[in-house]
């Protein structure tokens, strides 16, 4: 009976102890499964965060690669990326498009503004010689219409003009005289020898030189004559390139006259606000010094003398009777318009100046 009760304890004893290592094992089991389960959560969990960031990152990638887009758009019209670098009208360009967008509120103040900063910044880089003639706009005028014909004139007398006539007399050889003197130069010519013939045999009688034969009168006179010719030709080349100088000058302010109406325009009403702008006594005083110089009682002689200077110069003959007529036709005429422009548009435009003028002729 002993050994029977210690063989049931030794049963129960394993029996428990096979127990205990089972529960022990089924343990195990499930903090094993716990744990994979809680893996398998945390990875999923994991996953779907990652998706979801990949989500947003691929969401935000497409928004800013539409911006991207927009803005490439938005600029494919410039040339350049670098606000620094673009043009001044680019940029006007894209501050309009930003005011038509809504992005820039009180348009009209922005565009003074920009404005105001490209004239400045324009300003400054210009030189002094441009800020003068800005300054002085009278100037600018004065070189477009005056300084530019000139140069351009002389230009083509020093270029063209003088080297065609020094050919075309020298390939004349000696019958140049003949050929391109007209009578009345060769008259003058003739009438220079005999003066210096004159004196010459003055000079002998008076005896501050000696004798001459007849052969040596004749040398001298030929002397003379050869001198005096060729003064004459040279005089006559320089006639004829005064001509086409003139025509070149001519030529050269109407094209910068009617090149640049603008400009011509501007200076017109710059000489009329100019006048304008005067008091009434001083509007008086010009009107009658230009009239008088120019249409007054003595103003014939002063057109005879325009008239035969211009004549010696373009080397032509003195022609009494052309210049009378245009002295009795030509002051005669601007008188009448002068007087019809002072009562239809003086009165109108400045009324006191044309009440001095009537008091003057009364008196």
């Amino acid at each position: 009976s002993s050994s029977s009760s210690s063989g049931e304890k030794i049963l129960s004893s394993s029996s428990l102890s096979s127990s205990s290592v089972l529960s022990t094992q089924q343990q195990q089991q499930q903090q094993t499964t716990t744990t994979t389960t809680g893996k398998t959560k945390a990875t999923s969990s994991s996953a779907r965060a990652g998706s979801k960031s990949k989500k947003s990152s691929s969401r935000k990638d497409g928004s800013s690669s539409s911006l991207k887009r927009e803005e490439i758009k938005s600029l494919s019209a410039y040339p350049y990326q670098n606000v620094a670098e673009q043009s001044v009208e680019a940029r006007r360009e894209q501050l309009l498009n930003a005011i038509d967008w809504g992005v820039v509120e009180n348009g009209e103040e922005a565009l003074r503004i920009f404005d105001e900063q490209v004239a400045k910044s324009q300003s400054q880089e210009k030189s002094s010689i441009e800020m003068f003639f800005d300054e002085t706009p009278n100037a600018r005028i004065f070189l477009k219409f005056v300084v530019f014909p000139a140069v351009f004139s002389q230009t083509m007398n020093y270029s063209f003009i003088e080297p065609y006539f020094d050919a075309e007399f020298d390939s004349m050889g000696e019958n140049v005289a003949a050929e391109m003197l007209p009578m009345h130069l060769r008259q003058d010519i003739l009438q220079n020898v005999e003066r210096n013939e004159q004196m010459r045999e003055y000079e002998i009688q008076m005896g501050r030189a000696p004798q001459l034969t007849d052969k040596q009168k004749i040398q001298a006179r030929i002397k003379d004559a050869k001198a005096i010719e060729e003064k004459t030709i040279k005089e006559r080349k320089k006639e004829l390139s005064n001509r086409w100088t003139d025509v070149a000058f001519i030529s050269a302010f109407f094209m910068s006259f009617f090149g640049r109406r603008s400009a011509a325009k501007d200076w017109i009403d710059q000489t009329k606000n100019w006048f304008f702008d005067l008091g009434p006594a001083n509007q008086a005083f010009i009107l009658l010094l230009s009239s008088d110089v120019l249409v007054g009682y003595h103003s014939a002689d002063g057109w005879n003398t325009v008239l035969e200077s211009l004549g010696e110069k373009y080397g032509i003959a003195d022609n009494h009777a052309a210049i009378s007529i245009f002295t009795a036709l030509v002051p005669v005429g601007m008188d009448v318009l002068f007087k019809f422009w002072v009562f239809k548009y003086l009165r109108k435009l400045a009324p006191s100046t044309q009440i001095i003028l009537d008091d003057i002729d009364r008196h």
